[in-house]
């Protein structure tokens, strides 16, 4: 195979040396060899998808994760990011079903691994996508000097997908209120939220004081949706809450439950900062 035409099918037309080799009805073992004889270099993967777009339940999935638990780094070699999906072995089918949406993106199938923690183990599984400049749109979105922030470009991407993976990452009912832990967040932050959730929704918010920063002191909320909002907020994530997510929204659908919900106080006896 001569040079020009092994470029030409592997730099432009973008196939793959698997896909060469059956085009030229020769093993892959000969497209790697030929390789190796022009000096070539593979393309990294980013390179061979840097056209590709994502698809509306791509970006949804992706805002509402990053909101929650999702965590994006930079590659140093490509200077393009990556996006991790990493939740306990209980949520593997949850795992799952960001694998499928994000599966053309997938840089590994799903993989497990243990971490310990305070002398306990932890079994857990992920994956993570592909470095592409994609990613890093988001990474400059969500990321100030390496601190996940939320602005008011982020609130405005509200929507019930969004909203529905946010809460499956890092929602939870008493059964009488739904409330996002958000401790991370600062206030501000957090006032941006609700008041999308509010604007968009018409969902009654609070935040609930749940402690303190260590080194700084900073006040720590969650986002609590009150009981009068609590059937417009299952009729919003329902339809997108996977099988075995259900648990998240079932006392609430059963009615079972009538538990008051609690906020930690502070030391002047605050617990609940209404929405501005």
């Amino acid at each position: 195979m001569k040079k020009e035409t092994l470029e030409k099918e592997y730099y432009k037309n973008k196939l793959t040396q698997e896909e060469i080799a059956r085009k030229y009805g020769i093993t892959r073992f000969t497209v790697m060899a030929y390789f190796k004889k022009y000096n070539l270099s593979p393309l990294k993967p980013y390179e061979r998808n840097e056209s590709q777009e994502l698809n509306e339940d791509q970006h949804n999935l992706i805002i509402g994760t990053m909101l929650g638990d999702g965590c994006l780094q930079m590659a140093r070699a490509s200077k393009s990011a990556w996006l991790t999906i990493k939740h306990s072995m209980a949520q593997k089918d949850y795992v799952a079903w960001k694998y499928d949406i994000l599966k053309n993106f997938a840089g590994c199938e799903i993989k497990y691994s243990s971490e310990s923690y305070k002398n306990k183990v932890y079994e857990k599984c992920y994956f993570r996508t592909i470095c592409h400049p994609i990613f890093t749109e988001y990474m400059e979105m969500f990321y100030d000097h390496g601190i996940k922030v939320v602005t008011n470009e982020i609130a405005e991407m509200l929507n019930p997908m969004v909203i529905s993976a946010w809460y499956m990452d890092d929602g939870y009912t008493d059964g009488t209120h739904m409330a996002f832990c958000t401790n991370s967040y600062t206030e501000p932050e957090l006032h941006r939220l609700q008041k999308v959730l509010s604007d968009k929704f018409g969902l009654v918010t609070s935040l609930w004081l749940t402690g303190y920063t260590k080194g700084n002191n900073q006040k720590q909320y969650k986002i609590a949706v009150l009981k009068r909002s609590v059937a417009i907020m299952v009729d919003i994530v329902r339809p997108y809450i996977i099988p075995s997510m259900m648990y998240k929204i079932e006392p609430l659908l059963s009615g079972a439950s009538e538990t008051k919900c609690e906020a930690p106080l502070s030391e002047a006896g605050e617990d609940i900062v209404q929405t501005q």
